[in-house]
């Protein structure tokens, strides 16, 4: 389907995802990382999110096999989120069209999770799950994984193709 570059990826929110090789993904997952996608939902659950709970609408998830997750969004699209990384510090930064948001950026201490051989779905937080699939309906564009924090240039650069 059309999408904002060419063309976008149609998730169906009960079936589709696509599933990437992690131990491929290790090396830039190590380091300062940029993750990229145009996220057009077109259906959202009707719920709102806690620290501890089950009940999140859709995010960026980077913790392999549960629901849990680093930032969760329940509108918008995603531009990127950007870790830099030094001394085991870290900082998650959010964009919205090119802009960061508000509570931008968030910090956290300690190490990022090894992926080892967990996959990397895009369009479900884990389709292999008996419940809680989180399985995205709407279109994904443009998704990308970086070996380096993009600047808030580079960002806005791209948001603005």
């Amino acid at each position: 389907m059309a999408g904002k570059i060419n063309m976008a990826v149609q998730f169906d929110g009960s079936a589709d995802f696509v599933t990437l090789n992690s131990s491929t993904l290790q090396g830039v997952t190590n380091t300062s990382f940029s993750l990229e996608a145009w996220v057009s939902p077109q259906d959202l659950p009707p719920t709102t999110c806690g620290t501890n709970s089950n009940t999140c609408g859709y995010g960026v998830m980077m913790k392999p096999g549960y629901h849990s997750g680093l930032v969760y969004m329940n509108t918008g699209q995603y531009s990127a989120d950007i870790w830099n990384s030094s001394n085991q510090k870290f900082k998650l930064h959010l964009y919205v069209d090119g802009k960061e948001v508000s509570g931008s950026p968030v910090s956290y201490t300690g190490t990022l999770r090894n992926f080892g051989t967990s996959p990397f779905y895009v369009g479900s937080g884990n389709p292999t799950a008996s419940s809680w699939k989180w399985m995205f309906k709407g279109t994904i564009d443009e998704a990308g994984i970086y070996n380096r924090a993009l600047s808030a240039a580079d960002v806005l650069s791209r948001a603005t193709k």
